[in-house]
């Protein structure tokens, strides 16, 4: 997968959904979309780029499928992702579903694919809570499990916290260690505008045999989101995709 081809899969995304979500709600069942560009500083590296496009599709009152297309630069390359999120939706305040990643190094053999069950959850009128659990394989004979929780909670109509924890284990012959992936954030949104600007900063951390130093980075970004997609409530909000193989490409242990 090539940085060309995949920021072609992203425009082409974007130019199909628009005329769909321009609606709202359309005879389809499109109920929004979001799409995001970030600049990302690493410790000690020079500053990358990370983008994501999300469409929300309604199939019945109470099922819907989150699609996603996401690439983040590397040291070691572009990883280009592409996953997606059955989900129930059985009421207000709720939904849980399963979902799947698949993600490819750019210009190498490197690939993996996770899968696992989610949920998120009203907690009052200004939080909401989320939760995942998966295993995953990828090149090279790895596999891995993981599991991770998050909160966001809005301070006001236009601006809203998040943070969330995610950890895996990493248990071969050759490789053995458990990854931590934090991350806290803000995002403003702006009145009578489809545009967010957020911010995160993120720690990546390894243990065990095949441990190393901790890794934080600084994101800030612009989502333009379309249609009913965004806020606090889990009607609306997305799913957030957790990555943990990435601080591994990261490192260079492919």
């Amino acid at each position: 997968m090539t940085k060309t081809t995949l920021l072609a899969a992203c425009v082409a995304a974007t130019l199909f959904t628009l005329p769909s979500i321009a609606t709202a709600q359309s005879s389809i069942g499109v109920k929004g979309a979001s799409f995001s560009f970030a600049g990302v500083q690493f410790d000690g590296s020079d500053a990358s780029f990370e983008g994501e496009a999300l469409l929300d599709v309604a199939i019945t009152q109470y099922h819907g499928f989150q699609g996603e297309l996401s690439f983040a630069d590397t040291d070691a390359g572009l990883i280009g992702r592409v996953g997606g999120h059955l989900y129930l939706e059985p009421g207000a305040g709720r939904k849980y579903g399963f979902f799947a990643t698949y993600a490819d190094l750019d210009n190498a053999s490197v690939s993996y694919l996770q899968a696992g069950i989610e949920g998120m959850w009203s907690l009052g009128e200004r939080a909401a809570f989320e939760a995942r659990a998966g295993a995953g394989m990828g090149t090279g004979d790895l596999d891995y499990i993981f599991a991770g929780a998050g909160v966001h909670y809005a301070l006001s109509d236009t601006v809203a916290l998040s943070a969330g924890v995610d950890v895996a284990e990493f248990d071969e012959a050759g490789f053995s260690a458990i990854g931590f992936n934090t991350h806290v954030g803000i995002e403003y949104d702006m009145p009578s505008s489809p545009i967010v600007i957020f911010g995160e900063v993120r720690q990546d951390a390894l243990t065990g045999s095949d441990g190393g130093p901790s890794q934080t980075s600084a994101v800030l970004g612009l989502r333009i989101r379309l249609g009913n997609s965004g806020g606090i409530s889990p009607n609306t909000r997305p799913f957030r995709s957790s990555d943990p193989v990435a601080q591994l490409v990261r490192r260079g242990h492919f």
